[in-house]
């Protein structure tokens, strides 16, 4: 099931840390936001009053002040609660996730040549050498783009648009937030995310063979950029 989330839930999902319940129908309570509170009633209906018989200044007195808590507790608004389900947070988390890993190496996938629009698999792609596939921009997110680099004209003259297509990892904010190493008793690059710990990117050296996954708590590294050095 997928959600439209609006920006105030986003905000509101964002600030949760604590861990998943694993109960779908969980929910967390926050304040709604301003716009969407009910607004408050100032507009008073007039009341045609009845003589009263006067009275002691005593009572009087405690007259008003019983009439004065009865209009604080009509015009005092009550705090109105906004709830988003886990289910809504589990959705934004594997959107995020998705949208933050997803990595591949560069030239496994291409611009269809009679449809710019599509992208498939490059079956001419048999991997990167050693040293091409420790280099963090030989490999790119396969996702909508989201620095749009064919775009940039002054390097359009050094970029091939059937394979640069797609943003590469070495763009990332925070810069540093991915880490590559050799692992040379399987002959496999592996990229680890230090913002969503526990997604793994992975290229065996000189075959077709790459692939991702994500084994984590689905929290995001949010104080990742005072981390880093």
């Amino acid at each position: 099931m997928t959600f439209d989330l609006t920006e105030y839930e986003v905000s509101c999902i964002e600030s949760i840390r604590t861990l998943f319940m694993g109960i779908p129908t969980h929910t967390y309570l926050f304040p709604k936001p301003k716009e969407e509170s009910s607004e408050e009633v100032t507009d008073k209906q007039e009341v045609p009053v009845e003589p009263k018989e006067p009275k002691d200044d005593d009572e009087d007195n405690e007259d008003k002040n019983d009439e004065k808590a009865d209009d604080e507790k009509k015009t005092k608004p009550k705090e109105e609660l906004f709830t988003i389900t886990e289910e809504k947070r589990l959705t934004w988390a594997v959107k995020m996730i998705d949208q933050d890993g997803s990595v591949v190496p560069r030239g496994a996938f291409v611009v269809k040549k009679d449809d710019e629009q599509v992208i498939v698999k490059n079956q001419t792609f048999f991997g990167m050498d050693k040293y091409q596939a420790s280099k963090l921009y030989n490999f790119v997110h396969l996702r909508t783009p989201i620095h749009k680099t064919w775009e940039n004209i002054v390097a359009q003259q050094y970029i091939d648009k059937s394979l640069d297509f797609a943003d590469p990892v070495d763009d990332d904010i925070p810069y540093g937030c991915w880490s590559v190493q050799y692992e040379e008793i399987i002959n496999t690059v592996v990229g680890r995310s230090l913002l969503w710990p526990g997604y793994v990117f992975y290229h065996k050296i000189q075959t077709p063979f790459y692939g991702g996954f994500y084994i984590g708590n689905g929290l995001k590294n949010v104080d990742l950029c005072f981390m880093l050095p």
